[in-house]
């Protein structure tokens, strides 16, 4: 005990994490009702959402020591102030162009190389950036030749001239439609409240002739979900996977359960669109086909998503 004094070693109590939660949770609400403009959702789920990204930056674990900021510091500034501190980046996940490549299982560079040769410049997507290396390493290469944009739920260190919006794999700005020759997304899904709707929100963003990377395929965290549930108020919420599923007959209480419910659909979703592969799909106005490749990550599994315009899918 002595030596956690010494070190200044410090967490939030339960009710500290929900006292600030149920304080930002309003605030981030509005940023995500600023980023869907005209297009609606339901209050309800709203508010899911919001009680997600609150607990999701609220850490259980003791990080705000490790940058030198000590209990009575943090709680001396304005709620503002607070919300910053919480929101920005600290767990330095720095995934390059390397480890990208390893996880796509196919060169990026050649497919940037190529929208730079056919239309002078390409546009890039990073969702869930980390502390933003890749989309870095990608600008000192390229430099004007690239618009580089990335999209967290924490704020990185922001370096050249990314255009970076602080909002949830869920919520991506509706200006966004169509706009984006590579989207990238690995090692990031097992965090996300709802895959189903940030893939349909990757796939919109997608330009016609896009191709988009998804990580997916692990269970691994919702964060602080012991202070989501409380939120949520889901303790007797329900699920048992139904048949044709992976896992199928397992069945689930609590954030977990509700997590899962929201998953399924997901796995539905993805399970189609790879097995009509040669038949290709039709969304947003755009033709595609989707594949499957095993990748060594968190998330196993990488779906690559090939955009044809309007064309007829050979």
């Amino acid at each position: 005990m002595a030596e956690t004094q010494e070190l200044g070693i410090w967490r939030f109590s339960e009710k500290e994490e929900y006292d600030l939660a149920k304080m930002f949770a309003p605030k981030l609400k509005n940023k995500l009702l600023g980023i869907l403009g005209d297009k609606k959702i339901e209050d309800s789920d709203l508010n899911e959402y919001s009680y997600y990204w609150a607990s999701s930056i609220i850490s259980p674990y003791p990080v705000l020591y490790l940058m030198g900021i000590t209990r009575d510091s943090f709680f001396s500034n304005s709620d503002e102030d607070k919300l910053e501190l919480l929101l920005k980046e600290y767990n330095k996940w720095d995934r390059g162009i390397e480890e990208y490549e390893g996880m796509a299982k196919e060169s990026l560079i050649e497919i940037i190389d190529d929208k730079i040769k056919e239309k002078g410049i390409a546009k890039i997507l990073d969702i869930a950036c980390g502390e933003i290396a890749f989309i870095n390493q990608i600008e000192e290469k390229y430099g004007k030749n690239v618009e580089c944009y990335a999209v967290s739920n924490e704020k990185p260190t922001l370096k050249n001239s990314t255009t970076f919006v602080n909002s949830l794999a869920e919520f991506l700005p509706s200006a966004w439609t169509n706009k984006f020759d590579l989207v990238t997304c690995f090692e990031a899904s097992m965090y996300f409240y709802d895959n189903f709707r940030a893939f349909n929100e990757a796939l919109r963003v997608m330009a016609p002739n896009g191709k988009l990377f998804y990580g997916e395929g692990n269970l691994k965290s919702l964060g602080n979900k012991e202070l989501l549930e409380r939120l949520l108020n889901v303790n007797d919420f329900e699920y048992t996977i139904p048949p044709g599923f992976g896992r199928s007959g397992q069945h689930y209480k609590g954030i977990f359960a509700k997590w899962i419910s929201k998953t399924v659909p997901f796995w539905n979703l993805t399970s189609n669109l790879v097995s009509k592969n040669g038949e290709g799909q039709e969304l947003y106005g755009k033709r595609f086909k989707a594949e499957e490749r095993n990748v060594v990550a968190w998330c196993p599994t990488t779906l690559r998503v090939q955009a044809f315009g309007t064309n007829k899918i050979d």
